[in-house]
C-alpha cells in the first residue's frame, strides 16, 4: 500500500513536525516508498538523512532519480525493511547492513531513527516483530528509541488500544507490549480509498460480536517510552516478554492459579497487593503487569522457580537459532 495522494504526504509531515526536521542527526527510513510521492516531500522539506526501502522494481527508477537529484540526503535500498528479521536467512543480507552508517545514540535521549509510511495489514507482523526486539534492544533498537510514524489498519490500532477485562479476544499479549513499550499517539484518521491500491474491509469476530473496520488508516507516532530502562533493568526485559506472553496465552485463567504454578503460596503476597483468586490474566492492565513481573523477580524464590527455568530454555534455543 503506498502514498499516491500528495495531500495524504503533507498530513502526514505536517505530523512530523519541526522539531524532527532539526535534528540534522536522525534519520528518516521509509518504508513501502512506491512512487516516492512521500519521498519527494520529505526531500523538499528539508530532512537531509533519508533512507527508502522498495523492494519492487517497478518503482525504482522513479526512486533513482530522486536519488540522482539528492545525492546527498536519500539513500535507495532495494529491500523490504517490513521483513528485516527474515533477511539474515532468506536473503543473505544481515540487519546490520541495512542499517549501516547509523548512528546510535543512548536509550535517554532522542531517537535515531523515525519510520515512517504506510502499513497495510498483509504486514502487521513486522510492528509484532519489533515488539520482540525491543524487549531484546536488537535490531533497530541496538540504535536507540527508534520511532514510528505509520498509517497502520484500523483493526491493528483496534488491538493496540484494548482495555482488559472487556473483550479478551481484542485484549492480547500484543496489547500489553504496545502500552507498556511505547507512548502511543493517534495524529489522524485518512480513508483508505486515498492509498493504493485501496485494500479491502477487514471483519474480526470477537466474542460473540463482528468488529468491521471503519474503512480507514490510523496515523500512529509510536515512541518508545524514555523511562522503560528505569522501570525494569535491560537483562530483565526479555523475560517481562515471555511473563506476559504466558500469561496471556490463557487470558480467563487466574492469575494466583498460574503464579502459584512457579513459585507456591506465593498467593498472599499477591492478596496483599489487591489481587483476589478471581482475578484473571484478562483483567490485569499493562502497569499491573509490569508491577506483578517486578514482584516476582524481586523475590527470593524466582531464580530456582520454574518459570526462571523455563526462561532459560528460552534463552539458550535462541542462542543457538543466532549462533
Amino acid at each position: 500500500m503506498y502514498v499516491i495522494n500528495e495531500r495524504v504526504a503533507d498530513m502526514l509531515l505536517d505530523k512530523l513536525g519541526n522539531d524532527l526536521k532539526q535534528d540534522s542527526g536522525r534519520s528518516i527510513f521509509e518504508i513501502n516508498p512506491g512512487p516516492g510521492v512521500l519521498t519527494k516531500k520529505l526531500l523538499q522539506s528539508g530532512f537531509e538523512r533519508i533512507r527508502v526501502f522498495e523492494p519492487h522494481n517497478e518503482f525504482i527508477p522513479y526512486l533513482k532519480i530522486l536519488e540522482s537529484q539528492y545525492p546527498h540526503n536519500l539513500v535507495l535500498v532495494p529491500k523490504d525493511l517490513t521483513t528485516i528479521h527474515t533477511l539474515s536467512t532468506r536473503c543473505k543480507t544481515s540487519e546490520s547492513t541495512m542499517l549501516e552508517g547509523i548512528s546510535r545514540r543512548p536509550w535517554h535521549e532522542d531517537s535515531p531513527v523515525t519510520i515512517v509510511g504506510v502499513l497495510p495489514w498483509k504486514q502487521y507482523t513486522f510492528l509484532r516483530h519489533m515488539l520482540w526486539r525491543l524487549s531484546n534492544m536488537s535490531g533497530l533498537f541496538s540504535l536507540g528509541r527508534c520511532q514510528f510514524c505509520l498509517y497502520i489498519p484500523h483493526k491493528e490500532y483496534w488491538y493496540m488500544t484494548a482495555e482488559p477485562g472487556i473483550l479478551l479476544s481484542r485484549y492480547r499479549a500484543t496489547t500489553v507490549y504496545y502500552r507498556l513499550f511505547f507512548d502511543i499517539k493517534l495524529l489522524h484518521r485518512e480513508p483508505r480509498s486515498s492509498f493504493h491500491p485501496p485494500g479491502s474491509e477487514q471483519i474480526v469476530k470477537s466474542s460473540g460480536k463482528t468488529f468491521k473496520d471503519d474503512g480507514h488508516m490510523y496515523l500512529v507516532e509510536l515512541t518508545p517510552k524514555r523511562d522503560l530502562l528505569e522501570q525494569l533493568p535491560k537483562e530483565r526485559l526479555p523475560e517481562l516478554y515471555f511473563f506476559v506472553r504466558q500469561l496471556m496465552n490463557a487470558r480467563k485463567a487466574k492469575l494466583i492459579a498460574i503464579m502459584e504454578q512457579w513459585v507456591p503460596k506465593c498467593g498472599p503476597r499477591l492478596i496483599k497487593q489487591g489481587y483476589t483468586i478471581y482475578t484473571r490474566t484478562g483483567d490485569l492492565t499493562p502497569r499491573n503487569y509490569m508491577e506483578v513481573f517486578k514482584q516476582l523477580s524481586s523475590w527470593s524464590e524466582y531464580p530456582d522457580s520454574s518459570f526462571s527455568a523455563a526462561i532459560q530454555t528460552v534463552k539458550e534455543q535462541m542462542d543457538d537459532l543466532t549462533s
